[in-house]
């Protein structure tokens, strides 16, 4: 899964983030990554029979989230979305919004 940078305010991370999805026979998604901040998010959910995967991660020791809805197909953008990623104003670092769209490819493992 590749992050891009979105619209938004603030001081938004330059990098892209990245990581791993993985579906299991009974529709069990599980990802793990990295932001483009560095910080590491995982997540499991249950896939929709329409494809559709809620992300939801707590972020920044409860300051901050990144949440949406991705889609799962078997069309060549195989994963999309769009993602919220929100960290808040602290005393001593500056917060950011920005909407981020989510890109990806399927790698079947035989």
């Amino acid at each position: 899964m590749q992050i891009l940078p979105g619209q938004g305010f603030g001081t938004i991370p330059a990098k892209n983030g990245s990581g791993l999805v993985s579906v299991g026979a009974t529709g069990n998604v599980t990802f793990s990554g990295t932001l483009g901040d560095g910080t590491r998010v995982s997540q499991s959910a249950i896939l929709s029979p329409q494809g559709q995967w809620p992300f939801f991660q707590s972020l920044y020791f409860g300051s901050g989230v990144i949440l949406g809805w991705l889609n799962l197909t078997n069309s060549p953008a195989d994963l999309s979305g769009e993602l919220m990623w929100i960290k808040t104003p602290a005393t001593n670092a500056t917060g950011f919004f920005a909407t981020n769209e989510v890109q990806g490819s399927v790698r079947t493992n035989k």
